[in-house]
């Protein structure tokens, strides 16, 4: 939204005109209360008081006004996995435009997702390809038996489907991938597999097979961990002290610097993934940005925190 328009600019026809709201515009700084004026699909001015006529127009009465919103962890395969919301209905209804499908459909179910919900959606959708060759299809723990990791296919998936597929997911709880080596490999598969398709890879956590610093250590730059604000064992935080878990903050103790960093392309990512009345609560803002093996960890105090801590995980 960085069309904008003087208030005693010469009047104009709109196809829809927002009056009164708060316009939420990142690059054009601050919110403000202003008008919005759309032609042809379009942002076509953006100022106070605009004058001119229009086929609809909403009174906004203060209301936030905002671009399109991009949800980073949904699912949206209705009727073929466990989970799966229908994304035009949801969009639509959130103000949200655009989704990262997490993982729903693995190697052999992807080309069904992008058919029958991706291609006919207005809502852009982008998908994360499983390590589990079928995706979510079951509540039993779609790794449990490791034939189902599949290393090659999904790279090949990805490979073929570059357009809709930016990344790797792995769901990383016990319940789901099973204990000791036969987890360890799993993860390792959608590791091996991120790596061999040049993507990142998002990890799912909460009763985590392992203790969470060891798998960050195995993570790349780029790659992403979700639900990091889980009350679950094995989640990032402890959600009772509202505070990061000692071992992270003995390692924010060791020199790791603790402050918000800017955007990057080196980092690890860590996606709230979260759901709860707050409403920050689904943007992917604590991250954990890496060097080498130097890490950079938000601090609990800060005031970003703050605003974005949360209740419980989702399951995906």
């Amino acid at each position: 939204m960085t069309a904008t328009n003087e208030p005693d600019a010469a009047p104009t026809s709109f196809d829809l005109l927002i009056r009164g709201g708060i316009v939420i515009d990142p690059e054009a700084g601050p919110p403000v209360k202003a008008d919005v004026g759309v032609k042809g699909g379009r942002i076509a001015a953006v100022g106070p008081d605009l004058r001119g006529d229009a086929i609809e127009t909403v009174e906004a009465h203060s209301a936030y006004v905002v671009p399109g919103l991009v949800d980073f962890h949904v699912h949206v395969y209705w009727g073929a996995t466990i989970w799966g919301l229908e994304a035009d209905k949801i969009g639509a209804a959130g103000g949200t435009t655009a989704f990262l499908d997490t993982g729903s459909a693995g190697a052999i179910t992807l080309a069904g997702l992008r058919r029958y919900v991706i291609e006919p959606s207005r809502t852009r959708i982008r998908a994360l390809v499983h390590i589990c060759t079928a995706g979510l299809i079951t509540t039993l723990g779609e790794l449990r038996d490791p034939r189902y990791l599949d290393v090659d296919g999904t790279v090949r998936t990805i490979d073929q489907n570059r357009d809709i597929a930016p990344g790797v997911k792995i769901r990383y709880s016990e319940n789901i991938v099973g204990s000791g080596a036969q987890a360890k490999a799993a993860l390792d598969a959608a590791v091996e597999a991120a790596e061999q398709a040049g993507v990142w890879l998002m990890v799912h956590i909460g009763y985590t097979p392992e203790p969470i610093p060891e798998i960050l250590d195995r993570l790349r730059p780029g790659d992403v961990v979700t639900h990091s604000y889980t009350p679950l064992t094995g989640g990032l935080v402890d959600m009772s002290a509202r505070q990061m878990l000692p071992a992270v903050i003995a390692a924010r103790d060791a020199g790791i610097d603790s402050t918000l960093p800017p955007l990057a392309s080196q980092r690890v990512r860590v996606a709230c993934g979260v759901r709860s009345s707050n409403p920050y609560a689904g943007c992917w803002c604590d991250r954990y940005e890496r060097t080498g093996r130097r890490s950079h960890f938000l601090r609990p105090a800060d005031p970003w925190w703050n605003r974005h801590r949360s209740g419980s995980g989702t399951p995906g």
